[in-house]
């Protein structure tokens, strides 16, 4: 299918599609859980020079998915600081979905954790939600919140535990019945490491999503 779809494009000699092509095909190694050198040094020219495309054209969701592709094939690719390099860049576009938003937040979340620099992927996290309004949802910061909170009990920066907490439940209770519901399991884990290890009773049973 992905074959078909760039045949296509070039048939059709539709640049832009032919662009939205390549930047779904930088997603594929991260589906496929390995990446080899050649798709490495592809996704690093492809993912950039997407990125200016869509911008050049203000095609703001496209720019976010290009910078995403791309901070993908980075992460894989152990290269941190591109990481958040990417995630940085997309925080500047003049116009983003709430979505768009929240998964860069978290994208920076996750560089600054794989880079070790945790205090840094803390303080990310705890400004975006101090920025938010009561009822605001919550849903497009999952990720970032749950790395956080594993971010949290790698540094043992376990004062930050409820907060986070918090709005971890908050979230499972927006998406509870969607799939990407898997991606807070490891927040919710660290949230019941931290409790167990104070033997507080109460939180680690707050700690289960239920």
């Amino acid at each position: 299918m992905r074959s078909e779809a760039r045949r296509l494009a070039e048939l059709a000699g539709d640049e832009d599609e032919l662009w939205r092509v390549k930047v779904a095909d930088l997603f594929w190694p991260m589906r496929r859980r390995s990446i080899t050198k050649e798709e490495i040094a592809e996704g690093k020219q492809i993912g950039q020079t997407a990125a200016s495309y869509f911008e050049a054209r203000e095609d703001w969701e496209m720019f976010h998915a290009s910078l995403d592709g791309y901070a993908s094939v980075m992460l894989m690719s152990g290269d941190h600081a591109e990481v958040i390099a990417a995630a940085s860049h997309r925080l500047t576009a003049p116009t983003s979905s709430r979505l768009d938003w929240g998964d860069a937040v978290g994208m920076l979340v996750v560089g600054h954790t794989h880079s070790g620099d945790y205090r840094a992927a803390i303080d990310v996290m705890n400004q975006e939600l101090a920025r938010l309004h009561p009822g605001e949802p919550r849903a497009p910061f999952s990720n970032g919140v749950s790395t956080t909170l594993m971010t949290c009990a790698f540094a043992g920066e376990w004062d930050h535990r409820d907060t986070l907490l918090t709005a971890l439940r908050t979230i499972w209770e927006e998406i509870r019945r969607d799939a990407g519901a898997a991606f807070l399991l490891p927040g919710f884990f660290s949230g019941l490491h931290v409790a167990l290890a104070r033997e507080d009773r109460a939180s680690a049973d707050a700690a289960y999503p239920s």
